[in-house]
C-alpha cells in the first residue's frame, strides 16, 4: 500500500473514540456496551465529517498483464463476507479528532483488551452468522496505483479499511465484525434493517475513561 512506508504497531497504544450523545458514552464507559455502525450506513450520513460515499470500496489501480497501463479494480463487503460493522477510532493525540465526530471523547487506554473482550463476548453470544473480529489500521490511499497484485482476500479487507487521501488526519482504527459467509454470493442480512449491532458485556471498561468535556 502507499502509506507502507509508515510503520505502526498492530493495535495502538491508546485509542479516542467520539460520541454525540453523552448517554451513548457513559453506556460505553460504565456498562460496556460498544455500538458498531454497518458499514454501508457511513454512505449518507447527514455528518460532513462521518460521510464517505464510497465507503465499503475498495479502489486500487492494478497493473494490467503484459502492459503498462493499469486498470481500476473495485471491491465491495458484499461477496464473501457480506455484513460488516465497524466500530471507528481515532488514535491521533488527546483525541482532538475524535471530538470532530462527537463532543463527548472516551480514551480507551488499553485497545488490545477491548478487542479481547469483544471477541470473548462474540464466541458465545455471536451477532451475526460465523462473526469474526478484524481489528486494523485505515489505509488512506483509495485510487492510487498497487506496486503488486492483490488476492481476493486483501482485496475484500481493504473495502472496509480503506479510504481516500483527504482522509489521513483521522488516524482511523478500527474493529471490524465481519459475517464469514460462503463466497458463492450475497447472503440475506442477518439483522434485516438494523444500521447497528451492539456488543453488550454489562460492565464497567476499567481501561476506558469519559474525558471532561
Amino acid at each position: 500500500m502507499t502509506d507502507a512506508h509508515v510503520k505502526k504497531p498492530d493495535v495502538p497504544d491508546v485509542l479516542y473514540r467520539g460520541f454525540k450523545v453523552l448517554e451513548h458514552a457513559r453506556a460505553f464507559v460504565d456498562e460496556g456496551i460498544i455500538r458498531f455502525g454497518r458499514l454501508d450506513m457511513y454512505r449518507n450520513l447527514e455528518d460532513p465529517h462521518r460521510r464517505d460515499p464510497e465507503e465499503g470500496i475498495a479502489r486500487l489501480r492494478m497493473p494490467m498483464t503484459d502492459s503498462q497501463d493499469v486498470a481500476d479494480v473495485i471491491s465491495t463487503e458484499c461477496k464473501g463476507r457480506n455484513w460488516t460493522y465497524v466500530l471507528r477510532c481515532s488514535a491521533a493525540d488527546q483525541g482532538y479528532v475524535a471530538s470532530k465526530f462527537g463532543r463527548y471523547v472516551v480514551r480507551i487506554n488499553n485497545p488490545g483488551k477491548l478487542i479481547a473482550d469483544i471477541r470473548d463476548h462474540l464466541s458465545s453470544n455471536p451477532l451475526v452468522p460465523n462473526p469474526s473480529v478484524d481489528p486494523r489500521w485505515v489505509t488512506y490511499d483509495r485510487g492510487a496505483a498497487a506496486t503488486r497484485s492483490l488476492d481476493a482476500d486483501e482485496l475484500l479487507t481493504l473495502s472496509y479499511s480503506q479510504k481516500s487521501a483527504s482522509f489521513v488526519d483521522d488516524q482511523e482504527f478500527r474493529i471490524a465484525i465481519l459475517s464469514l459467509l460462503s463466497r458463492e454470493g450475497p447472503a440475506a442480512d442477518p439483522i434485516g434493517a438494523w444500521a447497528f449491532v451492539s456488543v453488550e458485556l454489562h460492565r464497567r471498561l476499567s481501561y476506558c475513561d469519559l474525558l471532561e468535556d
